[in-house]
């Protein structure tokens, strides 16, 4: 027994790739109408189209598959903070967190949602606990020094700004 695999792109001056993803992602959920990975898949190439609403939807049938699914929470909740849905956003992102607590996408996205709400106290422990597991996280040092500036914070600002143009 073999397998074959082929890919075929259309010619054109733009990347047909994320049509053809999800035209086949479509496809497969006709087929498979329960398939977690096509649905988180399937979300993923919306989200990359900025088609949050569609992309969410998918998410949710994803995660009514596989409800343990951290990945597919944090980025339901990335979609819902794209429209503005802030609540429900954090919310996505604590339930990953719940999920898997060192998850530091989770962590990253809902700290910096929390420091766009200036919840900066909030925010803090979350970066400091990427930064534990994750020492070289330039975007978790990037943005711990910008809640310590939001504190007036200026040395320990410095020092995490620095790190993260140093990694």
């Amino acid at each position: 027994m073999g397998h074959l695999w082929l890919q075929v792109l259309s010619r054109g001056k733009e990347d047909a790739r994320p049509l053809l993803q999800e035209g086949l992602m479509r496809r497969r959920l006709e087929k498979y109408p329960a398939d977690y990975t096509a649905h988180f898949n399937l979300g993923a190439v919306l989200q990359a189209q900025e088609k949050h609403t569609e992309a969410i939807t998918q998410f949710q049938q994803a995660l009514q598959v596989q409800p343990s699914s951290f990945v597919a929470r944090t980025s339901l909740g990335a979609s819902l903070q794209a429209l503005g849905r802030l609540t429900e956003a954090a919310t996505a992102y604590q339930q990953a967190i719940q999920l898997k607590s060192d998850y530091a996408n989770a962590r990253y996205n809902l700290a910096n949602l929390l420091l766009a709400q200036n919840r900066v106290d909030e925010a803090i422990p979350h970066l400091q606990t990427i930064l534990q597991t994750q020492p070289n996280d330039e975007g978790a040092h990037n943005s711990l020094g910008s809640a310590y500036g939001m504190q007036g914070n200026r040395p320990k600002a410095e020092e995490h700004l620095q790190q993260a143009v140093r990694i």
